[in-house]
Formats: C-alpha cells, sequence, structure tokens
C-alpha cells in the first residue's frame, strides 16, 4: 500500500541547495536557511540555488502557475511585491505545453497518424517499468520530471517517490496532475481545430515534484533506492560529475536508470559517464535506438532516438 508523501516528511528529507543546512519551516508556505527564503507555490516547494535571481527570472513561469492554477492572496502578495510585476523577460521556454504529454496512455488518447502510432507502442519510460517489474521500492527519486509521466509510473512500485524540475511551471502542473485522477489534453487537430480528450489515471497520493536545480541537489545523503534521470544529461556541460552527484544519493545497491538521446554533436560528451557507470555500478540493462516522440512547442511532432540504461550502484 503506497504511503503518503506529506508535507511534515518531505521536510524531513529535504535541505537547502547551497549549504545543505536543514531547512526550517518560516511559515505555512516558507522554508528557510541561510538567511535566504524558500516559497512553496502551488503546493510546490522552490528550492533552487541563487532563489532571488532565479525567483526573478521566473516571475513570468510562476505568475502564469499562480494564474491558472489558483493560489492564496497572502502568497500572491509575498510574491509580487518582492518580485515585482511582469514588465521584464518573459517565461523560460519549455519543450511541450501539451497536458498529460509522457503518462501512460497520452498517446492512446490523441488522433494521431497511422505512421506515428508505432513509433509510441512501448515508450522508454515503458521499457525502464518492464525491466523493474515485481521490484519494491521504499524511496524513489525522478531527475528532469517534468509534468510527471515517469513519476506515475515510478509511483506504483514505491512508497514514496520525489521529482525534481527546474521549470516552475512544469513542476506545479506536475503536482496538479499527480493526484488527479483525469488529466484534459487539449491539442490541434488540423482538419477539426482544437479537440480535448480525457486522460483517465490512478491519482498518485504518494509522490510530490520540488521545483530544483538537478546540478544543485536538495538533498545531503544516499536517500534513494531508485534514481531515474530523463532526458537531460545530454544538455549537461559535464554528464559524468551530475552522475557522480547523483550516485551519492543512493542507498548501497541502489538503482539507477537513464533514458537519454545519444545525438550530441561532441562525440565524447559521454565518455566519461561511461567510464563511471561502468567503475561504479553493476549494469542491468542497455538498449539503444528506442523510437521517443514528442510534441515541440509548436505543436509538431519530433523523433528522437533513446538510449536506455540501468545499473546497480556496486
Amino acid at each position: 500500500m503506497p504511503y503518503t508523501l506529506d508535507e511534515e516528511t518531505l521536510m524531513r528529507l529535504v535541505r537547502c541547495p547551497e549549504s545543505a543546512a536543514e531547512l526550517e519551516c518560516f511559515d505555512s508556505w516558507l522554508y528557510s536557511a541561510d538567511e535566504q527564503l524558500y516559497p512553496i507555490i502551488c503546493r510546490t516547494p522552490i528550492l533552487a540555488p541563487r532563489i532571488e535571481s532565479f525567483l526573478r527570472k521566473e516571475t513570468w513561469s510562476i505568475a502564469r502557475a499562480m494564474a491558472e492554477f489558483g493560489e492564496e492572496q497572502e502568497v500572491r502578495s509575498w510574491f509580487f511585491s518582492r518580485y515585482g510585476c511582469l514588465d521584464e523577460g518573459g517565461a523560460t521556454p519549455v519543450d511541450t505545453e501539451v497536458a498529460g504529454e509522457g503518462y501512460p496512455g497520452f498517446w492512446d488518447c490523441l488522433q494521431i497518424p497511422g505512421f506515428v502510432t508505432e513509433l509510441v507502442q512501448q515508450t522508454p519510460e515503458q521499457i525502464v517499468e518492464d525491466q523493474i517489474s515485481g521490484t519494491r521500492f521504499k524511496m524513489g527519486l525522478d531527475l528532469g520530471c517534468g509534468q510527471g509521466g515517469m513519476m506515475q509510473r515510478m509511483a506504483a512500485h514505491c512508497d514514496q517517490v520525489i521529482g525534481v524540475e527546474v521549470n516552475p511551471y512544469l513542476a506545479m502542473l506536475a503536482n496538479r496532475h499527480l493526484p488527479a485522477t483525469e488529466i484534459p489534453i487539449r491539442y490541434l487537430v488540423p482538419e477539426d481545430g482544437l479537440s480535448t480528450e480525457i486522460l483517465a489515471k490512478p491519482a498518485v497520493d504518494n509522490g510530490r515534484v520540488i521545483c530544483a536545480d538537478v546540478t544543485a541537489l536538495p538533498f545531503d545523503e544516499p536517500l534513494f533506492d531508485w534514481i531515474h534521470c530523463g532526458h537531460f544529461l545530454d544538455l549537461s556541460d559535464d554528464p559524468a560529475a551530475l552522475v557522480a552527484d547523483i550516485a551519492e544519493l543512493l542507498k548501497p545497491n541502489g538503482l539507477l536508470t537513464i533514458t537519454s538521446p545519444l545525438d550530441f554533436s561532441e562525440e565524447d560528451h559521454f565518455e566519461g559517464m561511461f567510464g563511471l557507470l561502468a567503475r561504479d555500478f553493476q549494469e542491468r540493462f542497455q538498449l539503444d535506438g528506442i523510437p521517443w516522440l514528442r510534441f515541440n512547442h509548436k505543436r509538431r511532432y519530433v523523433l528522437h532516438e533513446d538510449w536506455v540504461w540501468m545499473g546497480n550502484l556496486d
């Protein structure tokens, strides 16, 4: 039976992303550490490093979430009094704004061309889930969790699961999707216009997403039995260093799973990471060339080929 991941439990796990100091409850929706305040907006703790500059940079994204999802007036007043109105900058772009993308059953809800159907029959995330079938984990961590689709899968195999997403809007969207039993999917059908389908799913009450940076994770000890890295290592300047930091959060014999495209310009981009994985992990599975389809922000199909890897920490 899943265990609910409540505010008190989450509070015991997270730390200041810069100093690893314990966080204190300054208010019901504010954490504090090292004279810095880390707000909880739309049920989402924002634990990014250099928090003041981060919140100023992401004003558009956070304001959009508050307007769309609702927020208490006290929180809204605090945020806009500190970080101003929407007169500068703009929202950080996201790869997709189609609600529900990444969740099991997403593609079944859409009217997609016949040539696309074959590409979505088995996603990289489904391959990962198939490989860990029958295994039970106490604590899971999904890095780069987006809207929460992989977390939906992980929640069925973990007592508790935490997601990390650097984009505030996506993190807050995930915290709306996960406990819901339905996700309205609105998408454009060229000949028919805007269409809406309902994706039915089990509610997740043992998962929570925080807005944080994978290069400054707000944890300081091996807490996790399973860590999943989804589609961000190829974007890192130093994936080997990043995986080394992530490995420090795994319990002994903990499972690391990775889904990532390999189509980057530098051929040796993953060379150091491959060496680290071979040295510190016992490989369980890997497969390359798996089709991965997504929408981009212009509602166009984008096709990648993914590499899936999993192994246990020695």
